[in-house]
Formats: structure tokens, C-alpha cells, sequence
């Protein structure tokens, strides 16, 4: 019952939108309500650190996320002519999203679409129980990407990038 309750008081949220409120607020409002092991997996998703997930639902997150880090580090060396071979548990979940993202040639624009496949995928887990653990595990994810993107600098990243490129140039081969 006390999923049901926490669940239906989330906000709703949109992959466009800002964050209603921060994971810290969220992690206050599970307090109480969801058991040790739902929080412990709630604040690793916030939070993103290496900690085991407790519960089946949060496994199963940790092993989409490997597997589609995996699959991102494969396309990024391929794209640097290095050879890396799939990893073991090639899905068709991960992989299509990923080459489709590397094809737009904007830095920007690909992240938006690796952060949108990782959106989508909450959703589906929150449809497993629309008002159980499952939903509010997906809104943690999912309020994580909002948290991530509201904190992007456009003028720090414009000279992160100019710093690159500079540095690039004077590399001497």
C-alpha cells in the first residue's frame, strides 16, 4: 500500500521538462515508505554510484545500464579504429538505440537520444507496476537524467570543447 501511496503523489514528468524537485527531495519523500533495500537502490540510481542493487527490479536496471555503457564504449572505439567485440548478452535492446545515436553527427543531439532511450526504458519498467516499486525506481531514473541535463553548462561546455580542440592542435605527431 505504501508504494501505491508514493507512487500516486509523484509529479508527472516530461524529458523536456525541468525537475520538479531534486533526487535529495526524493529520497526524503521515500523515507519511512519504501523498505532498506527500495531506498538503498533508489539513492544508487540517483546518485549513480557502484553499490549492489538489493531488489530484482533495480538488477535488472544495473544490467540494462551495463550493457548499453558496454555497448557505447564498443561504438565510440569503433569509431576510434580500435576493434572491441560486442560483450556477452548482445540483446537487440541496446545496441540499435546506440548506432542510431552515434549517426547524428551533433554532440549534443546524441546525447539527447542516449538520454531518451534510458528515459524510454524507465518507462517500460514503470509499466510493470504503474503504483509499485517498479514506478518509482523508473521516476528516480528518470529524475536523475532531468538533475543531469538541467546541470549542463552551455557556455562551460562550448569551452571545454575549444580547450580540446586547442589541445589537439598541439599534440605534435
Amino acid at each position: 500500500m505504501a508504494h501505491v501511496y508514493l507512487a500516486s503523489t509523484l509529479p508527472a514528468l516530461r524529458f523536456t521538462g525541468e525537475p520538479p524537485f531534486s533526487g535529495d527531495t526524493l529520497l526524503f519523500r521515500c523515507a519511512g515508505v519504501l523498505d532498506g533495500d527500495e531506498q538503498h537502490d533508489v539513492e544508487r540510481v540517483l546518485r549513480r554510484h557502484d553499490k549492489a542493487p538489493r531488489t530484482d527490479v533495480a538488477r535488472r536496471w544495473v544490467e540494462l545500464e551495463l550493457s548499453f555503457s558496454a555497448e557505447i564504449a564498443r561504438v565510440r572505439a569503433a569509431r576510434a579504429g580500435m576493434e572491441r567485440p560486442r560483450t556477452e548478452g548482445y540483446t537487440g535492446i541496446v545496441e540499435d538505440p546506440v548506432e542510431r545515436a552515434f549517426a547524428v553527427e551533433n554532440p549534443a543531439g546524441r546525447e539527447d537520444a542516449l538520454d531518451l532511450f534510458r528515459w524510454n526504458c524507465a518507462e517500460d519498467l514503470a509499466r510493470e507496476a504503474p503504483f509499485g516499486f517498479p514506478a518509482v525506481l523508473a521516476f528516480a531514473v528518470q529524475l536523475g537524467i532531468l538533475e543531469r541535463r538541467a546541470a549542463f553548462d552551455r557556455d562551460q561546455g562550448r569551452e571545454t570543447v575549444e580547450r580540446l580542440v586547442a589541445e589537439k592542435a598541439q599534440v605534435q605527431w
